[in-house]
């Protein structure tokens, strides 16, 4: 899997887990994803730059908040097995 991926997936099921961060950031990102689909198909480029700047300023708090809680800090260190002799 590549790391992009292990990173969302890991996100996506270890930031849920932490009810303080979802009691900050409640979110519905389906309806997110969907408002910018709409305001891109109804060609409304002003709304669909609010839309946008919005929810990635969203995501970009949430991981600022996740990493600073120390949470991803086992992604960032590798198992590395038994020591080498």
């Amino acid at each position: 899997m590549p790391a992009d991926a292990e990173l969302s997936d890991t996100f996506a099921r270890d930031v849920p887990a932490d009810a303080e961060l979802c009691d900050t950031f409640a979110r519905d990102v389906p309806a997110e994803h969907r408002a910018l689909m709409e305001a891109a198909l109804d060609r409304d480029a002003d709304r669909a730059v609010v839309l946008l700047t919005d929810h990635i300023d969203k995501t970009a708090t949430l991981l600022q908040s996740y990493l600073d809680s120390g949470a991803a800090r086992d992604l960032a260190e590798p198992d590395a097995g038994p020591a080498a002799s």
